[in-house]
């Protein structure tokens, strides 16, 4: 893989989360590279098609979630 923004993601010291609906095959290939490059924690969130930020609470939760994770390390 060639140096780039992405290589050097990969060392950055803070949590990532892949966020997915799990309706279209194409997303998801790219969330399980996230997943798999970046050690990107995994959630599956449904309700609204691939927009999963518009459930409101559930993506919101899991983004404190994410968050508050971030600040207890």
């Amino acid at each position: 893989m060639p140096t780039s923004r992405w290589t050097s993601s990969l060392s950055r010291p803070f949590p990532s989360s892949s966020s997915r609906a799990g309706t279209i095959p194409a997303f998801d290939a790219v969330c399980d590279v996230l997943e798999e490059r970046l050690g990107a924690e995994r959630a599956v969130i449904t309700g609204v098609g691939h927009s999963v930020q518009r459930t409101g609470a559930p993506f919101n939760e899991r983004l404190e979630a994410l968050l508050r994770g971030a600040e207890a390390q």
